[in-house]
């Protein structure tokens, strides 16, 4: 009996210590596990937002190669539509004048030495004024560029009817026919081209006849005319600056 009055409080004692150990050690374990849930949450929340923006960038990218798409689409369909297409005429005359301009090349100096002709040293005077013919040439020059059409057109004509032989003569009908092209009278300036091209068919200014008048027949809406002219001007005289300009022009008439 005494032995169990002593030993009693003691195992309450030791059973009172180890309930309370017990209970701390639980809040202590219910604290790092509601720490650890805290944790894994703010993990998953700041993986949802990678996922979120992950998400955004494909849909990007996948709009982004949609647009790509419907373009490639595009230029295939243009490329094929291209392929079907026939090339315009004037494509072809192209084609066919650069062949014959490597077939030509041996007259290329012949050619551009006959557009150069000396003029006669000796000053000849005007057969019914006295003046020397150069001089009424400038002077209708003159007129011209001070935009006095009329005036320039006629001497221009005075010229050419005193001295049909002289070397300027087909430049003085040229100009005939340019003082008319810039009144507007473009049926009349057609007529004194042509001239260019009948009287003085090895002159000089044959190439820039040729030339306004496929300028002139387009301003009269005569498109075919005017390409048939300036086909003849690129297949006649394929080296020269007016040819160039008639290709230019071509590209617009097509």
């Amino acid at each position: 009996m005494g032995f169990e009055k002593k030993t009693v409080p003691g195992l309450l004692f030791s059973l009172f210590f180890i309930l309370s150990a017990c209970a701390g050690f639980n809040t202590s374990s219910r604290t790092e596990t509601i720490q650890h849930e805290q944790e894994t949450d703010a993990k998953i929340k700041a993986l949802q937002g990678q996922n979120e923006a992950l998400t955004k960038q494909i849909e990007t990218i996948q709009a982004s190669l949609q647009s790509l798409k419907k373009k490639v689409d595009t230029l295939g369909r243009q490329l094929e539509m291209a392929k079907k297409t026939p090339p315009p005429p004037y494509k072809k005359h192209v084609v066919h004048i650069k062949k014959k301009i490597s077939k030509t090349r041996q007259t290329r100096h012949k050619a551009a030495s006959s557009k150069g002709k000396v003029l006669p040293k000796r000053a000849l005077k005007s057969k019914s004024t006295g003046v020397p013919p150069l001089k009424l040439y400038h002077e209708a020059y003159r007129k011209y560029a001070a935009h006095k059409f009329h005036e320039a057109a006629s001497a221009f004509l005075e010229f050419v009817k005193l001295y049909p032989k002289h070397p300027y003569a087909n430049n003085a009908l040229y100009w005939t026919g340019e003082s008319y092209y810039s009144l507007g009278s473009y049926e009349k300036a057609t007529l004194y081209f042509k001239e260019v091209v009948k009287k003085y068919p090895k002159g000089s200014k044959v190439p820039d006849a040729l030339l306004k008048l496929g300028y002139t027949y387009a301003k009269l809406d005569k498109k075919k005319v005017a390409r048939d002219y300036l086909f003849k001007l690129m297949d006649q005289y394929p080296f020269s600056e007016a040819a160039q300009k008639a290709q230019a022009k071509l590209d617009k008439l097509y």
